[in-house]
């Protein structure tokens, strides 16, 4: 049987490690994109797990930006190496 509670975990953030998440997540999801860019009919069988993954990780960044932004700013979002 499956669990259908929902659970989740709240964490407190340094605006650096928030940088870092929201990067990888923002990487991610552009390497996935690329990948179902590649295949435009979904003929491949990762495509819809990619598709999904996309969405999810989109979720999640969002969450954490709307989070974070009040907070530390849209600075928080933008990264480059030097703010890294």
């Amino acid at each position: 049987m499956t669990n259908t509670i929902l659970k989740s975990i709240k964490l407190e953030l340094s605006e650096r490690e928030v940088r870092y998440i929201s990067h990888a997540l923002s990487e991610l999801m552009m390497k996935l994109q690329d990948e179902i860019d590649k295949d435009p009919d979904g003929d491949n069988d990762l495509t819809p797990m990619y598709a999904d993954d996309v969405l999810n990780l989109r979720d999640a960044y969002n969450h954490i930006k709307d989070e974070a932004v009040p907070i530390f700013g849209e600075q928080v979002l933008t990264v480059s190496y030097e703010t890294l």
